[in-house]
């Protein structure tokens, strides 16, 4: 859904899409391809490159937060945008690479939700799906 939410955006942007092994991300493209909603979903994210952590040194051996420092480790890309399956853009993201605070820095960092922001943005969009 990020990748798409991104894309629907107009962020063209390259993606990693960092996997725990999984079988469905394993297939060679051309099982992936028909009927399948893994291939339907890569087929129009654009740029998409698949990474398996168990092709990192001691990847199969990491879980949950760990994962977060071996894919920003070991990305092929200069620059990163770390975006967690649970976040959502709500704009395209691209111009945060021109930030002050990313240039000065190479970072941009922020919290992650709390239950109480969680509740609080569910509920907004609730809303606004309520009014569309």
């Amino acid at each position: 859904l990020t990748i798409a939410a991104l894309r629907s955006l107009g962020c063209t942007l390259p993606v990693e899409l960092w996997h725990d092994h999984d079988t469905a991300l394993l297939a060679s493209p051309r099982s992936r391809r028909g009927n399948n909603s893994v291939a339907a979903a890569l087929s129009v994210a654009g740029d998409v490159i698949l990474r398996d952590f168990w092709k990192t040194p001691g990847g199969d051996k990491l879980l949950g937060y760990m994962l977060t420092a071996r894919a920003l480790m070991h990305s092929s890309f200069a620059e990163v945008l770390f975006l967690d399956a649970d976040n959502m853009p709500i704009e395209d993201p691209t111009p945060l690479f021109s930030e002050p605070q990313f240039v000065k820095t190479g970072a941009v960092i922020w919290p992650d939700a709390t239950p109480n922001l969680r509740h609080m943005v569910k509920s907004v969009v609730s809303k606004i799906l309520l009014q569309n």
